[in-house]
């Protein structure tokens, strides 16, 4: 892994753990993904790539979610995508969207 993933390593193994136990309430849908977005965002692990020199660390994240859970995965991607497109609209969407 490079920097960026390493130094937070805890943090995505803690996650990667945390959607692993929850596998398969997250995939029949009893369970809310959204505590584990927010649990990603807040260690940083969704912005990783929005400056282009980090992406293969965030497909990383992506990859070692999915490996816990598919429908985990998908909804980090999808989350991740969100993020991405918001980073590149105007300046007065990001300002409203981005802290």
């Amino acid at each position: 892994m490079s920097a960026p993933v390493s130094e937070a390593v805890a943090d995505l193994g803690a996650a990667v753990d945390r959607v692993a136990e929850r596998a398969a309430a997250l995939d029949d849908a009893t369970a809310d993904i959204r505590d584990d977005l927010t649990a990603l965002g807040g260690a940083g692990l969704l912005r990783l790539g929005l400056d282009r020199a980090a992406l293969p660390d965030q497909a990383a994240v992506i990859e070692e979610i999915s490996t816990a859970s598919l429908a985990a995965g998908f909804c980090v991607w999808a989350q991740r995508m969100t993020l991405h497109y918001v980073h590149l609209a105007p300046e007065s969407l990001r300002e409203n969207h981005f802290d």
